[in-house]
């Protein structure tokens, strides 16, 4: 829902200052890690602070572009292999806010590693995502992962292309809290009686209530049987 309203609407949302400070967090990271990496590889940089790619090293923070695809990336860290003639392969790394690789960290790095694929001509089989206390965790890229990222994808370029004025269901979950437009889905969701307002309402359990069409709170209260004594 999130990412529709912000494709297909003017709507902005209130910001949570949680997602600021974990930001901030990550800015102040992004320095210190891409300021060590010019330190450890001072003599294969050029004037702009750019690694040079002939002397093996890291790349440096620039945007990967394609036909319709932009990502950013805090470096790219060779793997030494060559495929099929077309130069040097490398992997993503993302440097993060905090100290936990959180599944938002992982999918921001597969799409890193997804439109780096098209670049190069060959998708990185593993990429790598720094924590807050200077750690490398790193991260298998997983075939399967790619074809589940480019299902989302399309449906983006669907959005993008021929906006629908048809709104997704709104659909609250865990994630709703650090929203901007939680206030928004709250009151669409109530007005609907939705399922998913009750806690521990999982994804299967809301599809399997509604295979029974069953579609709001108050169908199912009709459900309710109390225990025997």
């Amino acid at each position: 829902m999130t990412t529709y309203l912000l494709l297909c609407t003017d709507k902005q949302g209130v910001p949570h200052d949680y997602p600021r400070l974990l930001a901030a967090d990550q800015r102040r990271n992004q320095a210190s890690y891409l300021n060590g990496l010019k330190q450890r590889h001072r003599d294969e940089t050029d004037d702009d602070g750019q690694l040079l790619r002939p002397r093996g090293g890291p790349l440096l923070a620039t945007i990967l572009k394609t036909l319709d695809c932009e990502a950013y990336r805090d470096s790219l860290a060779p793997t030494h292999r060559v495929t099929g003639g077309r130069g040097q392969q490398y992997e993503p790394t993302l440097v993060s806010g905090t100290h936990k690789v959180t599944q938002d960290q992982r999918l921001a790095l597969l799409f890193i590693a997804y439109v780096l694929g098209q670049v190069q001509y060959a998708p990185p089989s593993a990429g790598a995502i720094v924590g807050l206390d200077g750690r490398v965790h790193k991260v298998s890229l997983d075939p399967r992962r790619y074809a589940e990222l480019e299902g989302i994808i399309d449906t983006l370029r669907t959005w993008i292309q021929t906006p629908s004025a048809d709104a997704p269901p709104v659909v609250l979950n865990k994630h709703c809290p650090l929203c901007p437009f939680r206030a928004d889905c709250r009151a669409k969701a109530e007005h609907d009686d939705d399922l998913s307002l009750l806690d521990r309402m999982t994804p299967r359990a809301r599809q399997r209530y509604h295979d029974h069409g069953i579609f709001s709170v108050k169908q199912l209260s009709y459900a309710f049987r109390p225990r025997r004594q």
